[in-house]
């Protein structure tokens, strides 16, 4: 029997296409973990540096994003809040918020609880900080299965 290029290359075909798709699953896999590990290692500097007073109260926002690389960052008026851990607020992280281009509050929290480095934000602040982002994050945003409330 005599094979044919067409017959070669559906064989081809049918044996390649699941190799490629290991590969892309494996591919996938080992940059999830990268991430993570970069991740993991960004939250340790950051929680050394506020342990040390490297990043500290009233600190201006360019000199503390010169030494750390939060990996979110929002905006609501006066207040930036940035975070460190892992995207969406999953398992634990470090959340710093300024005001006015300088640091006010930096904590760490987890599900077995947290620590505060500072919190330089008065009550009338604490208030109008938690409005603002109250109104970035209405409830229903969360009713999907999305991240929870900052602590």
């Amino acid at each position: 029997m005599k094979t044919t290029i067409r017959q070669i290359l559906i064989v081809t075909t049918i044996v390649s296409i699941p190799i490629a798709i290991c590969t892309k699953l494996e591919y996938d896999r080992i940059r999830t973990e990268q991430l993570r590990s970069f991740l993991q290692l960004e939250l340790q500097a950051t929680k050394d540096k506020l342990k040390l007073g490297r990043i500290s109260e009233n600190q201006l926002v360019i000199d503390y994003l010169a030494m750390a690389d939060p990996c979110e960052s929002q905006h609501y008026g006066r207040y930036s809040e940035f975070q460190h851990g892992f995207p969406g607020g999953l398992g634990h992280g470090i959340t710093i918020v300024s005001k006015d281009g300088r640091l006010k509050r930096a904590y760490s929290w987890s599900c077995l609880g947290g620590e505060e480095y500072f919190n330089g934000m008065m009550d009338a602040e604490n208030t109008e900080f938690d409005k603002l982002w109250s109104w970035a994050h209405p409830p229903e945003k969360y009713l999907h299965g999305k991240a929870g409330r900052r602590n």
